[in-house]
């Protein structure tokens, strides 16, 4: 069952990532166990912020704006 974009957000600020992950992959690992639908949007796309992590706004801007599509 898909969660709320708040209930996300609250888990990745509660979450600590492993150590060798950066924020980008943090947040992608976290959504898909919040979001799959979202998650497969994501994946691969120009926002898709696991390898880059300066792709994390506009990640959380898409989010916000799609999480209930």
């Amino acid at each position: 069952m898909k969660k709320s974009y708040q209930e996300y957000l609250k888990a990745l600020n509660k979450s600590i990532p492993h150590e060798n992950l950066r924020a980008g992959q943090h947040a992608m690992n976290l959504l898909y166990s919040h979001n799959l639908e979202l998650y497969e949007k994501i994946t691969g796309s120009d926002i898709d912020p696991f390898y880059l992590d300066n792709k994390l706004g506009s990640f959380f801007s898409y989010l916000e704006e799609h999480w209930n599509d």
